[in-house]
C-alpha cells in the first residue's frame, strides 16, 4: 500500500500548487473569471463577443425581465 500513500502525496502537493497564492487584479478589459479577480472597483461581466473581463458597465448585469405584480392587498394597509 506505499504506491496508494506516494500517490495521495503527489496528488496533494499538484493540488496545493495550483491553488497557488492570487494573482494580480485584472483591470478594464481584462480576462476574469470571477469579480475577486478584477481590482476594486470593477466587476467581471461578460462582453459583447462573450468574454468575460473586467468593467465598470453593469448595465448587463440588469434584469430585464418583468418582476412579479404586487399583491392585490398591498395598498389596504397604506395610510
Amino acid at each position: 500500500m506505499c504506491f496508494g500513500r506516494g500517490l495521495v502525496g503527489v496528488v496533494t502537493l499538484l493540488a496545493l500548487y495550483g491553488c497557488a497564492g492570487k494573482q494580480d487584479a485584472a483591470g478594464p478589459g481584462q480576462d476574469c473569471y470571477r469579480d475577486d479577480d478584477c481590482e476594486d472597483g470593477f466587476v467581471c461581466v461578460a462582453n459583447a463577443q462573450g468574454n468575460r473581463v473586467c468593467s465598470k458597465d453593469v448595465t448587463s448585469l440588469a434584469s430585464t425581465v418583468a418582476g412579479p405584480p404586487p399583491p392585490a392587498d398591498a395598498d389596504a394597509g397604506a395610510p
